[in-house]
């Protein structure tokens, strides 16, 4: 029970995240300095992760690791939609590739972000949350 209320945790960190994302249209970005940054960070997790361009190119599902080398360079930009594919196959959070912060946002937050949960379901969850946390410590 304690694996699916971290798992729904992480799934509305991710719904906030995609929020956050889908505001400014894609992560095609036209600024080079916002596109070079997280192509820095891929090429560092890659690096830490011991892995090749090739080899996350494979994971990924790019022909070559020619597509890796231009994104870390800044050279070409990913999409919105990439950004959680890559973080899945470095082992990170999406936030660490968009260079946010690590802190957690609050829960309730989170809750609201999803407009197809109904008001008790919100209240339901957020209540159990909060018994997960104080069973925690």
């Amino acid at each position: 029970m304690y694996n699916v209320a971290i798992d729904l945790i992480d799934h509305f960190k991710y719904i906030i995240l995609i929020n956050k994302v889908k505001q400014s249209e894609t992560l095609y970005m036209t600024q080079d300095t916002t596109r070079i940054a997280i192509g820095e960070r891929i090429r560092q997790f890659r690096q830490s992760s011991s892995m090749s361009q090739q080899e996350l190119a494979d994971a990924l599902g790019f022909k070559s690791g020619t597509a890796i080398s231009l994104i870390e360079s800044g050279a070409r930009g990913t999409s919105a939609e990439d950004i959680p594919k890559f973080a899945k196959v470095l082992g990170v959070n999406p936030s660490d590739l968009l260079g946010e912060s690590s802190s957690s946002p609050d829960f309730s937050t989170v809750l609201r972000a999803d407009k197809q949960l109904t008001k008790r379901d919100k209240e339901d969850i957020l209540n159990f949350y909060q018994h997960v946390k104080r069973r925690r410590g």
